[in-house]
């Protein structure tokens, strides 16, 4: 049980939709058939959070111009 919420924890934080992390659990509760599923679902969600990443990097990037900018 403690493994599921540590699965739940780190897909929420990486901003995974419920309902993804529903089908995830419906999935691996299939049993091995669904690996390639899974697969696919942690690749998405990969992609979403490392554009979020870069654009969370470029906004990071700008205040630190200003802040050498004003100092």
């Amino acid at each position: 049980d403690y493994e599921w919420l540590k699965i739940i924890e780190c897909m929420k934080k990486a901003g995974m939709p419920i309902k993804d992390i529903k089908n995830y659990i419906e999935l691996a509760l299939e049993g091995d058939a669904t690996i390639h599923e899974r697969l696919e679902l942690f690749k998405r969600q990969k992609l979403v959070l490392e554009k979020q990443m870069r654009s969370m990097q470029h906004t990071l990037d700008v205040l630190e111009y200003k802040c050498w900018y004003y100092e």
